[in-house]
């Protein structure tokens, strides 16, 4: 909307998106969810009760670890609007996805997009602009598979809604997480933070420590690699006073994980 002529000048382009939002509501007997977009991250017309989600758009992530950036805005946009967030453009180049695959021809924004908007906070993964000049163009599907075979054990209902990195300490800060504690379960993603498309190369970090609150009791542990999907391990671990305690003999760049209480 924001290349709409003279729309920045008036308030006639929020006055629009009112109107019409409540006459899609009003006509559509399948009650689809409702948004609309910008060049930028934000835009009062979020704000309107018949927008269902924010759309934000950027490509503000230049030399950025995405995974370390994306999710505490989208807990800032949340906290805006008070309705879920979903990224359909991000990126680091808004001139072309040429420019873009000169920058990052492994395509790890890609990856990284897609693991911290799933579990950083976000209504999905970051959705990528560039398929036809970047993504195409270096075969750069795969970066996509890891996180698509992780999102199919994502059941986001439950009772409660907690930040993973809220309830949780690791003993390294070059290790940080995203995800989330829901009733029963934790799905969570640990990523180093000097990884990112201009570091593409990183060394393994050994001995990794994570704790975290929770339900007293026993969990089935599953570990996935983040780029085929696979899981790579599974073993029961039990709480030892109101926390579980993790250990990593070795994270090379990110890994994934759920915890289901048994």
């Amino acid at each position: 909307m924001s290349w709409v002529d003279d729309y920045l000048k008036s308030d006639a382009g929020y006055k629009w998106h009112d109107e019409m939002s409540i006459y899609l509501k009003k006509i559509d007997p399948y009650n689809h969810l409702v948004s609309t977009s910008f060049h930028n991250e934000t835009n009062e017309a979020y704000e309107i009760p018949t927008i269902d989600f924010a759309n934000p758009h950027t490509y503000g992530y230049t030399e950025m670890n995405i995974n370390d950036t994306l999710p505490s805005n989208l807990e800032k946009f949340y906290g805006m609007y008070k309705k879920p967030i979903f990224h359909s453009e991000i990126g680091i180049d808004w001139r072309s996805g040429v420019e873009t695959a000169k920058q990052d021809p492994l395509g790890i924004t890609l990856h990284q997009q897609c693991w911290a908007g799933m579990l950083g906070g976000g209504a999905g993964s970051a959705m990528n602009w560039w398929w036809d000049s970047h993504v195409h163009p270096h075969n750069l599907y795969y970066r996509f598979k890891g996180a698509a075979k992780y999102s199919q054990y994502l059941d986001m209902i439950s009772n409660q809604y907690i930040l993973l990195k809220d309830v949780s300490t690791i003993n390294n800060p070059d290790i940080k997480c995203l995800g989330y504690l829901l009733d029963d379960r934790i799905y969570g993603y640990l990523y180093d933070v000097n990884w990112k498309y201009t570091v593409p190369d990183v060394k393994p970090i050994e001995n990794v420590e994570m704790k975290i609150a929770c339900a007293e009791g026993i969990y089935q542990l599953t570990i996935f690699d983040t780029v085929t999907g696979e899981i790579t391990e599974e073993k029961v671990v039990e709480t030892v006073d109101t926390n579980l305690v993790l250990f990593f003999n070795r994270i090379l760049k990110d890994l994934a994980f759920i915890l289901k209480k048994k």
